[in-house]
């Protein structure tokens, strides 16, 4: 069921932009994790390998992360019933 009232909106919007931020700094960590690791074991690490690691690395994080909070949110929130509701109406023969 949606939530239709926008104190419930605005407060499950703050609790997302909270839960993004957490998950920046999250996928930020990871990044430097990974590069520390392959500072560590790599021989002559360039400062090529060591950006394209973090990006990569942390990037990956980022994206899936922010993908799974956003339909987790998209599940509390309602918006699949409204979807799936919608859907329903339309496949009905009107006659």
């Amino acid at each position: 069921m949606p939530v239709k009232e926008p104190e419930f909106k605005s407060a499950a919007l703050a609790r997302l932009r909270v839960t993004l931020r957490r998950l920046a700094l999250f996928s930020l960590g990871c990044a430097l994790l990974a590069v520390a690791i392959t500072f560590k074991n790599s021989e002559a690490p360039t400062i090529h390998l060591l950006l394209a690691v973090a990006i990569l690395a942390g990037g990956s994080v980022l994206v899936a992360s922010f993908l799974m909070a956003i339909m987790y949110y998209s599940a509390r929130s309602g918006h699949d019933a409204e979807a799936h509701d919608s859907n329903a109406l339309i496949d009905k023969d009107p006659q």
